[in-house]
Formats: structure tokens, sequence, C-alpha cells
């Protein structure tokens, strides 16, 4: 047996509604009583004073990514795919992706995160990092029709599916890289999958209005409507971006479709914001980071912060994307994954956050969820704890990456000297 108890905490529901508490009791990892009047604990932790709060799902991120990040600055969005991504990440081999995934899972708990849906290559390393850093993970590797590796790809899924099915920390999805680099055939025989197995989706649609523009031109159809006459959208999806989202398009998402928004990205490649701010009541929005050779950073409270404020200024309404809105989207992540997270209730996974909001950069707190959205950074995170297990605590990490770093600073000299590799994807 192993009892936490975090004392006298101010506790911030998912709703973003804020409670006093003695104590909430954590034990084999979950929850075990909010507020008892009598308790014991292996370890107990002094919140007086403080906050917590469920953890933060990353719904969309690359994380071996990391290997690239600041390699593609100051581009064009085709440049940054056509000469500068996907020629080396060609060139990647395994324990790139393990060693990137290593440092952005220890960058993602810094910032909170507990749960991340990842979409790449590589999904093996991915899990073999996730599980030693006590991470919990829904894996989606990437398939494209485009090198011809569609189906083989399919097969090695649904074969990692079953090696994972008792994992608790683990979880695989379907994970087509879009639609316009999967044709309608593969996306068929994907969707059929998805029916007889129950496995979720994850796939990019409608990133930038050119997509939607060259994909009316080349199959008559919006990248949703694609998608829709496929029938991946049938079953649970997480749709990354999805920015260009038309009215007629709703008519094609259902209850468990959602959107993982990186609103840095957008910025970033100068891709637009689309429609998503102003169908926000009529779509479900969770916060992705994408990978940090776009985003640069993997902190879902920035990717957040950058939603609120854009929406407030396409919107031209300062009372648009108030507090407890964006604090929903933060939560919502964990409502599309599988891991019994994001709530602060006897029974869900002990994935919370401590935060310590008498710092210069928050103080005073006179509203916490006006100084987490708005002012806090890492350092007010004082402790993380995932499934019970402490991967943050006050202020240190458990987890070193530090030959993690090495390897990649070194493998990226190797890669940057290749120039790339050749590659039949095209953006």
């Amino acid at each position: 047996m192993n009892r936490v108890v975090l004392k006298n905490p101010s506790i911030i529901h998912s709703d973003g509604q804020v409670s006093e508490a003695k104590a909430i009791v954590v034990e084999n990892g979950r929850i075990k009583a909010i507020d008892p009047d009598f308790w014991s604990a292996d370890i107990e932790v002094d919140c007086t004073g403080k906050y917590v709060s469920p953890s933060f799902a990353n719904l969309h991120t690359h994380s071996p990514m990391n290997i690239f990040k600041g390699f593609a600055e100051d581009v064009t969005i085709d440049r940054w795919f056509n000469e500068l991504i996907w020629p080396y990440e060609n060139r990647l081999v395994p324990e790139d992706a393990y060693h990137g995934s290593r440092v952005a899972i220890a960058e993602m708990q810094n910032n909170g995160v507990t749960v991340f849906a990842d979409h790449y290559m590589f999904a093996e390393k991915i899990a073999k990092a996730a599980l030693e850093m006590d991470m919990s993970l829904d894996i989606a590797p990437t398939l494209f029709s485009l090198d011809g590796s569609f189906h083989e790809g399919l097969i090695k899924t649904i074969e990692l599916s079953e090696t994972y099915r008792d994992e608790e920390r683990v979880v695989v999805s379907l994970g087509p890289h879009s639609p316009y680099t999967c044709s309608m055939e593969d996306l068929r025989t994907l969707a059929e999958i998805q029916v007889k197995s129950g496995l979720k989706v994850h796939i990019h649609a409608a990133e930038t209005k050119e997509q939607v523009i060259r994909s009316r031109i080349e199959t008559g159809k919006t990248p949703f409507e694609f998608l829709s006459k496929s029938g991946v959208l049938l079953g649970r999806t997480i749709i990354a971006h999805g920015l260009y989202v038309e009215e007629g398009d709703l008519l094609f998402l259902n209850q468990n479709t959602t959107f993982a928004i990186s609103p840095k990205t957008y910025y970033k490649l100068n891709m637009g914001f689309g429609n998503v701010p102003f169908l926000k009541n009529r779509i479900k929005i969770g916060i992705g980071t994408d990978g940090a050779a776009s985003s640069n950073t993997l902190d879902p409270l920035e990717q957040a912060r950058l939603l609120a404020l854009m929406g407030k200024y396409l919107m031209k309404d300062s009372t648009s994307f108030p507090l407890r809105e964006v604090w929903g989207y933060l939560m919502e992540g964990h409502r599309a994954l599988e891991f019994d997270t994001g709530e602060i209730r006897e029974g869900f996974s002990a994935d919370l956050i401590i935060w310590d909001l008498d710092k210069p950069s928050t103080a005073v707190a006179s509203d916490p969820l006006a100084a987490i959205i708005f002012s806090a950074t890492s350092e007010n995170i004082d402790t993380v704890i995932s499934k019970g297990v402490f991967i943050k605590r006050e202020g240190k990490l458990k987890h070193d990456v530090s030959e993690d770093i090495s390897y990649l600073k070194k493998r990226m000299i190797e890669l940057g000297e290749s120039q790339g590799g050749e590659t039949s994807l095209s953006y």
C-alpha cells in the first residue's frame, strides 16, 4: 500500500470552481477520499496556501521531434515541410525517437502534463520512454499512403494494440496522417478496422485554407467531407488542428470528435486561425502543443493562453474566451483520452498539479484561474503527480534526461551534415 495525503489544499476543479478541503487521500495511484475526517499517510504533503488541480493533457504532439527544436525557423510552411522536416525525418532511427521522447516527456512533466497523445513513427520507442518515465501515452503510429507503407503500418498498429492491451499507461490509436497524404481506399480500410476494433482515430485535417481549396479541386469535397465519406469520422476522433472547419462540415462530426488546438504553431507558420474561434460553442476543443519543431515548447498552458488572447482579438470581444471556458479546454483533453484523469473525485486516477501562486509572477492570486492562465509558468508548478507517482516534487523532476540531451546534440550535428534524405511526401 502507498498512501499519499495532500493536506489543506485549495482545489481547482475541472470546471474551474474552487473549494477547500482538509485533505486529498491518494492510495495506490487513485484518489481514495476527499475531505475525510481522519487519515493516515505514508507520505504527507502540506498544501497550505497552495492550489491542487487536475494535471494537464497534451492532446496532440510529436514527442520525438524535440530533436528538431529550433531547426526550422523563419521559413514558409511549404519549406518547413518539404525541405526541412520530411527529408530529415527520413534520416531518423529508432534511438532518435527514444531519446527525443524522453526529453519531450521531461519537458511536459515540468509543465504539468501527465497524459499525452502522440502521432509519430517509432511507436514502440515512444511507449518505452513513456513507461520508463511514469507517463500515460495514447500513441497513434503515423500512416501514409504516399510511400506505399499504409497497409503494413496498419497491421503493425493492430499488433501493437494487442501488445499493450493490458498496459494501463499505454493506449494505441489509429494514426492516418491526413486526407492529403492518405487515399480514400486506404482510409476506408482503416475505417472498417476502426469499427471492429473500437480504436480511436488521430488525424490531421484542414490545417490551412490552401488545404481546403486543394481538396475541393482534387476531390470535390472539403477535407472533413472526404474523411466522412471514408468512414473515419464515425467513431472517436482526435482532429489535429482542423482550423478551417466549415459550417457544413459540422454535419460530419459527432460528440466524440475533439479538436486539438495548438495556436503557437499557427502563429509561427502563418497558418491563420480559420473558423475555430467562431464555432467554439459547437465543437469540442482540447489543447495540444504540436511538436517542438513548430511550437518550440511543449506547454499546454502557453497554448491555452495564446488561444484565449487570439480568440478575444479575432472576435473583437474582450469578454469572449472567459477564464473558466479556457480552463475547460485544458481539461477537455482528458475526456478525449482513456486514463480516468482530469477530475479530482474519488475513484479517479491521481494525476495532479500542486500550484504555488505565491511567486512574484503570480502574486497576489486574487483569482487563481487568472493567475494560472495569464501569468503562471512552470516555476509555479511545485509538484506533479502521475497515477500517484511524484514525477516533479518541490520543483525538481524525478527523471534525469541529461544523457538523452547529450545524445540529441550529437545526433543533430550528424543529421545536419547529412543534408536530409529522400522522401515521397509532399505538402
